[in-house]
């Protein structure tokens, strides 16, 4: 059994960086040309990185293809991508890490608007395709609103989520947050979708200690392991994945605070009962330090 902490998409190291751009800068195809073949040569960078210093998970940036869906420039950007973006990818050695993204807050497939879950069906089908070339397994997104009750948003849901690429259902998964889903109602959802569920550590204990301020972090914890079995089942070939975060100035009765991500993860926030599952994990280390985090966490286990 083995516990593969995921690096999350940069490195704590400003001269290692990806390029991006906004659509108001009204960037040409050739700009974009050259931002996709930095940010392809700046993942190769890093995978050889992570390879080097014994990191095995690493979770692909959402950005690293500016403006690919948008409107305006999709069509040419993605011919693009197939024809010259493509083929680099040939020579970067993706072997031995595990490999994952996280799309931004504005996908969700509950929204009351429909614009957006369209929206967000192309934006995740797109990372499906990413997936032919790039060996990404998991592709993890939030419930979003519960403006109008479980019940209501689950049926945009479990209705949106039928209208994705077959390819694109496999690699979703759904991840608890602090404010509208709990740990509890994200699994239930994942069930009822069939597809995968990340428990996020740190946003359940936000959760629960913002009704409860007193509950223990053992407790909100016991939440997840409690349903280990069930987490499990949700996985077939990608590895069960979970997040791990510590706040920002410890933990306080001040839920925004709360909330914020420290530089690194502390010894009494890490999950240390993972290690006694029987089945390998992912554990994504959402710190600010980022590889420094995780090495922090290697010389404390």
């Amino acid at each position: 059994m083995t516990v593969h902490h995921t690096l999350v998409c940069l490195l704590n190291d400003k001269n290692i960086g990806f390029k991006t751009v906004s659509v108001s800068s009204s960037p040409s195809i050739d700009k974009l040309k050259e931002i996709y073949k930095h940010n392809v040569r700046t993942l190769n960078d890093i995978i050889k990185y992570c390879r080097n210093n014994n990191i095995t998970s690493y979770r692909i940036p959402s950005s690293i293809f500016p403006l690919l869906t948008h409107p305006n420039y999709h069509e040419k950007l993605f011919a693009m991508l197939c024809n010259e973006i493509q083929p680099m990818f040939k020579y970067i050695d993706f072997s031995g890490i595990h490999f994952s993204c996280h799309p931004d807050q504005f996908i969700l497939l509950s929204s009351l608007n429909e614009n957006v879950v369209q929206n967000s069906i192309f934006e995740l089908n797109m990372w499906g395709y990413i997936s032919s070339f790039i060996p990404i397994d998991l592709v993890n997104i939030h419930v979003g609103t519960k403006q109008k009750g479980f019940n209501y948003h689950r049926d945009i849901l479990l209705s949106a989520f039928l209208k994705l690429d077959k390819k694109t259902q496999s690699l979703i998964s759904l991840e608890n947050d602090e404010k509208s889903y709990n740990f509890s109602e994200t699994l239930q959802m994942a069930l009822l979708a069939n597809c995968m569920v990340v428990p996020d550590f740190h946003h359940e204990r936000c959760f629960q200690r913002r009704i409860n301020y007193n509950m223990s972090l053992k407790e909100c914890d016991d939440i997840i392991y409690d349903n280990i079995d069930k987490i499990f089942s949700t996985y077939d070939k990608a590895l069960p994945t979970f997040h791990i975060s510590s706040p920002k100035n410890g933990w306080g009765v001040n839920f925004k605070d709360n909330c914020s991500h420290s530089d690194y993860i502390s010894y009494d926030d890490y999950p240390h009962y993972i290690h006694t599952f029987s089945k390998s994990v992912r554990l994504d280390v959402e710190a600010k330090h980022k590889n420094d985090a995780i090495f922090a966490i290697h010389n404390f286990l």
